[in-house]
């Protein structure tokens, strides 16, 4: 099973090349993409998949898989307001690692506001606001980025760095243990609020007017709430993403 910090490097690669690539008045794509990445749980496996990607758009609307959907509300200059229903799939299985064996951990959905601030061409600054809507954790996110567009000989590079602000609810959910989990080797653990800084590159090349190729490297820092926790064996994560996208 795929932990939460590599489906979270993964949708965002797909929005990017959902941005980057797809900047013509296609309404559909299709596209597959290979993940490699680093487990952040103990006793878990670094993980390698093919994964399937599917979207719609149709001026402010997208539904995507496995993005979810979204609305662009409102467009004033160069700053955008967005709403969106996201889907977030369960960090593990209980029978990814002897750690995590009795802990059930459940998809949720969370409901997003966003906004979108073009600072100069090919700067932007994007934020985000998520709240838990299926009643597993009824936790809140905050996502604050900023992007640079680079060309680098001749292909486009997108450098994203930023923050993902978690509080204690969602904290407890993804890396704690609750005290009905708790054990002699997995003691009842709640990190309290947190705050996981990434950065990621992100490419694309156009084969033809509707083939393209898309490229992710990213890394997840830890905070010391979250390495501190029995379940977690990483302080940094590493992953990888190749796709191929079609748009028609």
């Amino acid at each position: 099973m795929l932990n939460l910090i590599i489906k979270i490097s993964f949708l965002l690669t797909l929005f990017s090349f959902s941005s980057a690539f797809a900047q013509k008045v296609d309404k559909y794509s299709i596209g597959a993409a290979y993940i490699f990445g680093e487990s952040v749980y103990e006793g878990t496996e670094s993980i390698a998949l093919l994964a399937p990607s599917l979207s719609y758009e149709d001026g402010p609307l997208k539904i995507g898989l496995p993005e979810g959907i979204s609305y662009q509300i409102y467009q004033i200059k160069n700053i955008k307001f967005s709403t969106s229903l996201n889907p977030i799939f369960a960090p593990y299985d209980p029978n990814d690692a002897p750690i995590l064996s009795g802990m059930t951990r459940n998809e949720t959905i969370d409901l997003n506001l966003s906004s979108s601030f073009d600072i100069a061409r090919g700067s932007f600054l994007k934020f985000s606001f998520g709240s838990e809507l299926s009643n597993q954790h009824n936790g809140d996110i905050i996502n604050i980025s900023y992007q640079q567009f680079i060309p680098v000989a001749g292909f486009p590079v997108i450098l994203s760095v930023g923050s993902r602000w978690q509080d204690s609810k969602r904290s407890r959910y993804f890396y704690g243990v609750y005290g009905s989990e708790a054990r002699s080797d997995r003691p009842d653990y709640a990190p309290g609020n947190s705050n996981i800084y990434f950065a990621s590159l992100n490419s694309f090349y156009n084969i033809t007017d509707s083939v393209g190729l898309i490229g992710n490297l990213s890394v997840d820092f830890l905070p010391s709430e979250l390495i501190d926790s029995p379940l977690i064996r990483k302080k940094i994560l590493f992953n990888t993403v190749f796709g191929l996208g079609y748009n028609f």
